[in-house]
């Protein structure tokens, strides 16, 4: 069987040359010929001439399907809807006995067939059509054959048209995936709520904090993707994904391989830009309110304003505060500074494991880890502080004042005679373990005591043990097995009490130093000596112990 006619519409492949057409026209008035460069198109299989179709041709430029012969002409395919196509390479196998046209769409995914009977002539089968198409090259699956050879034998049968069937689909490739980024923890998701009601207002976004060595984040590589097949079985290579960039920004470093990246210091991840950096220090311009959320942050906060009532401020490294503070809750494993005071209206609340230093404070709970320095006041505060207690200029009044060093105040106390109570030489921590040992020391013997009274004249009396049946003399033998081990539980508390007592502070050290006044009413502790002070002491004063005489003494200091 022999190709009456072949016609490729659209080449730009630079390899091929230029492809050679001749098309002859019934009417007489429409030939064109062509010449490639030193091969003619005769000499070149179909599925080659197809093959080299890779581009689009204007619909303008295809042949006029108005020609009268329509042995050679070929249809406008975008008439008969194939998909996407402002061309395609048409390839006609026609006989004497029928128009056979296959159209390919121009990304080579989609193949059609195209039939007309051109006479009554009994002599077309359904083979005939068939080895056309494959001698076009067009890959035919099974099932694809099987419905070809099913259109081919209905159109030998009924010489009904045929438009644009389906005869060959290609396989798609699919685009690899581009690279992303997989982040170590989820820096930048917002915490799930359950319901309106139930929202904190006081939460906002996290700040994204990471740890010095922390792994921030890894660069997944982007994938190849899967090659695709065209209709004539040629493979149509696929889109690779695009790499992600990630550029090394302050305080961030790369592994050897350039995939991980971990953070050089404690602090706030942002990538900007493709630009990955850790910020040691967060800033807030203005107050901490509503507009900013409560603060955890693993470096340190710098805050220009203050910090308004019920919010939060945690930092790893330090606080520092330029205004005042309400009834917040500050906390930091390094040094808060608070430029005014704090007013915590009994609800405040510092912890800090460095030093505190402040304008005033008034009703706040404060637990500070350094020394902690007033300017003015410190007024109804409960205050333990493991370092010095200096008030520079103003009083502690009311309330309790806790240092494991001295105390430094110009003034203790108050002529009203309100209750004030300062200990130096005290360790607040070991202080409320001596207190959770004494509690259980006295739990321990009240138990002690009861068993003993229980089973103490029944052990001592022999004659009375040997005439007790079986059963009891069991339940005797498990108390007395009880009694032994709150005895040793007991031995060992009185022996963690006394290691705390071993462990204090030397009392050389202890210290209460007044340089105006003392008022009465105050109650002073030094180590475990206490004093409460019936007068008014002009100062300066010092507030020591007398070792010869087991109390607290005052001394004049000079002036």
């Amino acid at each position: 069987m022999g190709l009456s006619t072949s016609t490729v519409l659209a080449t730009d492949d630079p390899e091929a040359g230029s492809v050679v057409t001749e098309r002859e026209d019934a009417c007489g008035g429409c030939r064109q010929e062509s010449q490639a460069a030193g091969t003619a198109v005769q000499d070149l299989p179909m599925a080659s001439l197809l093959l080299e179709a890779t581009s689009a041709v204007p619909p303008e430029t295809w042949p006029d399907a108005g020609c009268a012969d329509t042995h050679s002409r070929l249809d406008r395919p975008e008439r008969h809807g194939v998909a996407g196509s402002r061309a395609a390479v048409a390839a006609d196998c026609s006989t004497p006995d029928a128009l056979i046209h296959v159209l390919v769409d121009a990304p080579r995914m989609n193949a059609f067939l195209r039939l007309e009977a051109l006479s009554e002539s009994t002599s077309l089968n359904p083979d005939t059509i068939v080895g056309s198409v494959k001698d076009v090259g067009v890959f035919l699956v099974e099932e694809a054959l099987c419905r070809l050879k099913e259109c081919a034998a209905s159109f030998c049968r009924d010489r009904t048209p045929v438009e644009l069937f389906p005869i060959a689909q290609g396989l798609e490739p699919l685009a690899g995936e581009d690279g992303k980024i997989e982040w170590a923890l989820k820096y930048f998701e917002k915490k799930p709520t359950d319901d309106d009601a139930r929202i904190d207002f006081h939460e906002k976004a996290p700040i994204r904090n990471v740890l010095q060595g922390e792994k921030i984040l890894t660069i997944i590589p982007p994938e190849r993707g899967l090659t695709g097949l065209d209709v004539f079985g040629r493979k149509v290579p696929a889109r690779p994904g695009k790499p992600v960039v990630v550029l090394c920004g302050s305080h961030v470093r790369k592994d050897a391989g350039g995939v991980a990246y971990y953070a050089e210091v404690n602090g706030r991840v942002s990538l900007d830009r493709n630009t990955l950096r850790v910020d040691p220090v967060y800033e807030v311009i203005g107050d901490v309110d509503f507009s900013v959320g409560n603060i955890d942050f693993s470096g340190v906060v710098h805050i220009s304003g203050g910090v308004q009532d019920g919010f939060a401020v945690k930092a790893a490294r330090g606080i520092t505060i330029g205004e005042t503070v309400g009834a917040a809750s500050l906390e930091s494993d390094g040094d808060i500074t608070i430029g005014g005071g704090m007013a915590g209206r009994g609800k405040g609340r510092i912890r800090c494991r460095g030093s505190l230093a402040a304008k005033y404070l008034n009703q706040v709970a404060v637990e500070v880890g350094g020394d902690l320095s007033v300017s003015t006041e410190i007024r109804n505060c409960a205050v333990n502080c493991r370092g010095n207690v200096r008030v520079a200029q103003g009083s502690i009044v009311s309330g309790a004042t806790t240092a494991f060093g001295s105390i430094f105040a110009p003034t203790i106390g108050s002529p009203m005679g309100v209750k004030t109570l300062v200990a130096a030489g005290v360790d607040f921590s070991v202080a409320g373990r001596r207190r959770e040992l004494c509690a259980a020391i006295a739990a321990s013997a009240i138990l002690v005591r009861r068993i003993s009274e229980r089973v103490g004249p029944l052990h001592r009396n022999r004659a009375m043990l040997a005439m007790l049946p079986l059963e009891k003399l069991e339940i005797i033998r498990d108390l007395l097995l009880h009694l032994q081990n709150e005895q040793q539980a007991l031995a060992a508390l009185r022996a963690q009490k006394l290691e705390i007592a071993a462990a204090g502070t030397p009392r050389a050290r202890a210290a209460i130093e007044v340089s105006r006044r003392l008022y009465c009413g105050v109650e002073a502790t030094l180590t475990e000596y206490h004093m409460t002070n019936v007068d008014d002491l002009d100062g300066p004063i010092k507030l020591v112990v007398s070792e010869s005489e087991g109390k607290v003494k005052v001394r004049a200091l000079d002036r």
